[in-house]
């Protein structure tokens, strides 16, 4: 059977209309879902709720554990947006999208976070210690004084792993090394700063050391920090979580992103449980047992879960009035970490937390069909 296009990164009518038929297809043949029903239970979404067929598709509302009023329960996209806007108000929502201002905040707060090295930018970079730091020299200059040391950039405003560069740095004499986290090679330090963050410094990094994940989930993938996706939201008995995944990244890549290759799994609030893991596809292939590692996935009981679960609730109150996050945590080897928060999280990991959109983040929605 063919591989059906992905109709979310189309514009052309024919290409959406062909990535749909694959993907009834393909529900079809592995789940014994006739197309018939699906493209009923399409037509009926669209005109009773305006649900079209990617979020039928992206949110797999195909499965027959969902009841037809279940379905309905979900949020179109502009739906989840004004949600979002009505929890986050958007003169707040800095906060989360500028990673300097969410680490000061985070650590004011007395939530653990990695540790933070400077802010590098040409016009407002800064040292830790305040020193400037708006060039390469000047972040030569930091890396030797902290050297040696694992260390990680990241874009303040970047997303899904865009921009990110690590490596561990090492002085030998006058020189300094940046050796690869993934296969241990070295280079001048200079020429990995030129080729990968010099090109970017414009847009302004946040340094922070890499954290050391828990000896368990460094099993599962050692060349990625491994995460914990939690969505939380504010309700009248306070944060309260709504849903979780774990993502864990493929060898010899630096990040856990979808995007990057990662995987998923659904994680039971109650017990820290994952299980199957999943590709980040609309029609995702799903395993047991991590490909590269062979580590069991299915079944795996996260550490500290009970305090993943609280330090998730502790950052929500720490964001000004922002009622709704969905933050990523590490896990290392004393407890959780908290690596950033999302004011505007994608919306696709709600298709593993077991109840319809409208329930998890807006349970008083009327769902009226339409005008």
């Amino acid at each position: 059977m063919d591989e059906p296009v992905d109709v979310r990164y189309t514009d052309s009518p024919p290409r959406k209309l062909r990535g749909i038929w694959q993907l009834s297809r393909q529900v079809s043949a592995r789940h014994g879902v006739s197309v018939f029903k699906q493209y009923a239970e399409v037509t009926a979404l669209f005109l009773h709720r305006g649900i079209g067929p990617l979020t039928y598709y992206e949110h797999a509302l195909w499965r027959p554990e969902f009841t037809p009023e279940e379905k309905r329960r979900w949020l179109t996209s502009l739906e989840f947006e004004q949600r979002v806007k009505g929890l986050n108000p958007p003169g707040f929502q800095c906060v989360s999208s500028h990673k300097v201002i969410e680490a000061a905040l985070l650590r004011q707060a007395c939530i653990p976070t990695p540790e933070y090295l400077g802010f590098l930018h040409p016009v407002d970079g800064l040292d830790a210690s305040g020193q400037p730091l708006g060039d390469i020299d000047a972040l030569q200059a930091l890396l030797q004084r902290l050297a040696p040391l694992r260390v990680c950039f990241k874009l303040v405003t970047g997303q899904q792993g865009q921009g990110f560069v690590a490596t561990e740095v090492l002085w030998d004499g006058d020189a300094g090394v940046a050796r690869s986290l993934v296969d241990g090679s070295t280079e001048p330090l200079a020429q990995f700063l030129m080729r990968e963050v010099s090109p970017s410094i414009a847009q302004g990094y946040i340094l922070q050391r890499v954290v050391e994940q828990h000896p368990r989930l460094r099993e599962i993938n050692p060349t990625s920090v491994n995460t914990v996706r939690i969505w939380v939201l504010q309700t009248e008995s306070g944060p309260e979580v709504r849903g979780a995944v774990f993502r864990m990244g493929r060898m010899g890549q630096l990040t856990d992103n979808t995007a990057r290759g990662g995987f998923f799994a659904p994680v039971a609030l109650d017990s820290g449980c994952l299980g199957l893991a999943g590709t980040g596809s609309i029609l995702p292939d799903t395993f047991s047992v991590h490909p590269d590692s062979g580590v069991q996935i299915e079944g795996f009981e996260l550490p500290f879960w009970q305090e993943c679960l609280a330090l998730a609730q502790a950052t929500l109150r720490a964001l000004p009035r922002l009622r709704f996050t969905g933050l990523d945590l590490a896990i290392g080897k004393d407890g959780p970490i908290v690596i950033e928060t999302n004011e505007f999280p994608n919306r696709i990991s709600v298709r593993n937390f077991g109840l319809p959109m409208g329930d998890i983040i807006d349970p008083d929605f009327p769902f009226s069909p339409p005008a």
